[in-house]
């Protein structure tokens, strides 16, 4: 390469690297001061992703960022004068989130000596160390279970997915023996990639499991289970419902049954009321001297017809 496209390349990576710092010192005053609400927005990242058509972890990038350039006045001043390109200035700035503020001040010389001399693939697995070191082991935590497996599954947009995990001795000792039985044998001048024939024996893995589970769902019901299911049917319910065809029904006689029903409650309500003595005149009391009432009250009356209806049937 010519030394003068060299050098046109560097200035202009040096130069997008301060409009960088420039893009996230607007974002960061646009957040402080609240402007977002004035477009109807409840967050920065979102006027980011509505405004910008940014992604949902890219707004949020740029906002932890903005936000923590205002606690970082070198990162900010190397920042700017386009000396940390801003892949460096985000690991820093989540950093710093991560482990805290002041134990980030004890190492932040070593982290920006460390950012001008790595690129950005290295300098993140530095300060993956970086934490580890200084991010304490909460219970019950990936970090405190170390003997257990974990795994995570993450869908895409386009209906792609991405496993990422980690498994103890045991569980990947288990697995690489399944995918073995079934991965499939490299064929051809340009055999598939062993990272591709394994996610093909994990597919068949869990293809065969899916149908074995539908098989054992779709067996048939004995015969036996089918017969003590059924509904057994009440002897009066059976003759109700097999009644011979011969057989006539005559419809109910409703004035009959009715004229029943109203001598049976007469004689029900005459049997609880005494019945008179011999020689008494219905409609008169008599008292122990002998007298006799003049005329009966309108109950009296009424109960005295119910006797005689009672006696007459």
């Amino acid at each position: 390469m010519s030394n003068d496209l060299r050098k046109r390349l560097r200035d202009q990576w040096r130069n997008l690297t301060k409009l960088q710092a420039e893009f996230s010192r607007t974002i960061g005053e646009a957040d402080a001061r609240g402007d977002y609400k004035l477009d109807r927005h409840t967050s920065m990242r979102s006027w980011l992703v509505r405004e910008l058509h940014m992604t949902g972890s890219e707004a949020s990038q740029r906002v932890c960022v903005a936000r923590q350039l205002r606690e970082l006045p070198k990162v900010t001043a190397l920042f700017t004068d386009g000396q940390l390109p801003y892949p460096h200035v985000s690991l820093l700035a989540r950093t710093r989130v991560g482990i805290g503020a002041t134990a980030f001040t004890e190492v932040q010389s070593d982290l920006l000596a460390t950012a001008q001399a790595l690129d950005a693939a290295r300098f993140r697995q530095h300060v993956r160390q970086v934490r580890q070191e200084h991010t304490p082991v909460r219970r019950g935590t990936a970090a405190d279970q170390s003997g257990h497996g974990r795994l995570a599954i993450r869908t895409h947009e386009d209906g792609t997915v991405t496993l990422h995990g980690r498994l103890d001795q045991s569980g990947g000792a288990t697995l690489q023996e399944a995918l073995n039985t079934v991965l499939p044998t490299p064929t051809g001048t340009a055999p598939t990639p062993k990272s591709e024939r394994r996610a093909e024996a994990l597919i068949t893995l869990c293809s065969r499991q899916l149908s074995s589970l539908r098989q054992n769902t779709s067996r048939r019901i004995p015969s036996w289970s089918v017969a003590r299911m059924r509904p057994r049917h009440s002897h009066r319910h059976l003759a109700s419902t097999h009644r011979p065809a011969s057989t006539s029904v005559s419809p109910p006689n409703h004035r009959q049954t009715h004229t029943a029903a109203a001598r049976t409650s007469a004689v029900n309500v005459a049997s609880s009321i005494p019945l008179p003595r011999q020689g008494h005149t219905p409609g008169r009391r008599t008292f122990p001297d002998g007298s006799l009432t003049p005329a009966l009250s309108g109950i009296e009356r009424r109960l005295d017809a119910i006797t005689s209806s009672a006696r007459a049937t």
